[in-house]
Order: structure tokens, then sequence, then C-alpha cells
């Protein structure tokens, strides 16, 4: 995408969530953490300036149904590679509304853990901290890369839900590519909010098996795992029951007989 976005002299986070790549290690998080990111916080230091201004815009957008959401205009983002800035960067407003969330990913952890949401920089130290210690309650290994990225505020939303789509392609040697008709869609057990109580609850926000499976209602309007048709309009057909949720269902079962 990066490659694609400097042949078109456009700024690749104009399309994806601006993300910054950390190392760290305990004696840096202890002595140097601000040094180490200094790119990162005048950016969401900026964003915190800003707060005031969007919730309003984004407010009046809402009411405005049908109009196009235009992006707001923050900082330019240098292409640290060459040092070009292509063009001025353009933060999507349906990355910020006013909250100024963000995400933090340890980079050799996957199936949802590792994963936080952040809004604080005094949270963000703590949770760095506790990686690289092996005292996070949500992984005891150590971790001292990470990926820090905008989390995407008012995203776009199934029955009020987050969901996200897998789909299968094939390059070839020679560069064609193609696309398996049938993917299938995940999606959260938990209506989208945030509202202080939603912003920690995993099961809003990480739309992994490995996290759903664990909510009380999964499965509640639909087996996890959806098949798209030729037409995915229609989300109530070709269902696939997510083996994630088969399992829960068969534990509860014997939990009941005992």
């Amino acid at each position: 995408m990066r490659a694609f976005s400097e042949l078109t002299r456009e700024n690749v986070f104009n399309y994806l969530p601006i993300t910054f790549c950390l190392e760290v290690s305990v004696d840096i998080a202890q002595i140097n953490l601000l040094t180490e990111l200094k790119q990162f916080i005048t950016f969401h230091n900026i964003l915190e300036k800003n707060k005031d201004k969007v919730t309003p815009i984004y407010e009046n957008m809402e009411k405005m149904s049908g109009k196009p959401i235009k992006g707001l205009n923050c900082i330019p983002v240098m292409y640290e590679r060459r040092e070009i800035n292509y063009t001025r960067y353009r933060m999507p407003l349906t990355h910020f509304i006013g909250h100024n969330l963000w995400l933090l990913k340890s980079a050799n952890l996957n199936r949802g853990r590792g994963v936080h949401i952040f809004q604080s920089l005094s949270e963000l130290k703590r949770l760095l901290m506790e990686y690289c210690r092996g005292e996070s309650s949500n992984n005891k290994q150590k971790s001292f890369a990470f990926i820090l990225q905008k989390y995407i505020e008012a995203p776009l939303l199934i029955h009020d839900r987050k969901f996200d789509i897998r789909v299968w392609i094939l390059i070839t040697r020679e560069m064609d590519c193609y696309l398996f008709k049938e993917g299938y869609i995940r999606t959260s057990s938990t209506k989208f909010a945030l509202t202080k109580d939603h912003i920690n609850n995993r099961f809003v926000h990480l739309i992994n098996n490995a996290i759903q499976m664990h909510a009380h209602n999964c499965g509640q309007y639909e087996d996890c795992l959806l098949y798209t048709s030729p037409s995915p309009r229609d989300l109530s057909t070709s269902r696939m029951p997510s083996s994630a949720c088969k399992k829960k269902k068969k534990q509860k079962k014997k939990k009941k007989k005992k």
C-alpha cells in the first residue's frame, strides 16, 4: 500500500489508520520513554487539542445523513525512508471523532492477545512497562516490539456491531490475481459503543474467534462466522456455525447435566 501511494504521490495514511512502530527495553521504558515516543506523543497531543473542535463537526455530520464526511486537516506526515511529504496528511473523520483512542499491539502475539485500547500517555507507559517485565494481565510473555495504531472511532457496523471480512486471494508469479468468491464475515457479540464501560470491553472491539468464544452471549445474534453469499447484502444466508461457538455450547450442556 505504501509503494502504491508513493507511485500515485499520495499519503498512505490518508487511507490506513496512522501507525507507529516502537521497540523498547525495560531500561528505556524507565529512563528514556519520552524520547523513544517523541513523534507519537507530538501527534497524540495535537489530537488532544482538537478534541473539542471535532466532536461537534461529527455530530452535525451524523444529522446530515447521506452527506460525505470530509477529512480533518491534522499535521503533515513525513515519509521516513525518503523524507518526502507528497501531500498534506488528512485524517479521515471516522478515525477521530473526539475520543483520541489508540491501539497498542504486541508484535509477537496473535489471536487477539496483546491488543489494548488506550487514551492517555500514562496508560501507554504503564502497558509498555508491564510487557517489558512480563507482568501484563493479558499475557505473561515479555514483549519489546509494538505497533501503535490509531483506533477507528466511527467504524462501519452491522446491526450496531463491529465486524471484519476475510477473503482468500491467489497471486501468481506473473502477478495475475484471483479472488475466491466465498470469504467469510466475523461479527462481534456485543454492540459497539465508546462509553467508559465499553472502551475496555474486549468483546466490543476484538472480533477474533479466540476472544469472542468467551463472551457470555457468543452466538446470540449469529453463529460467529458467516459465509458471504455472492450478494453479501443478506447476512442471514449461508451461515457456517463457528467451531468455537459449538464447543462453548457443548460445555454449557455438560455443566447443566452435572
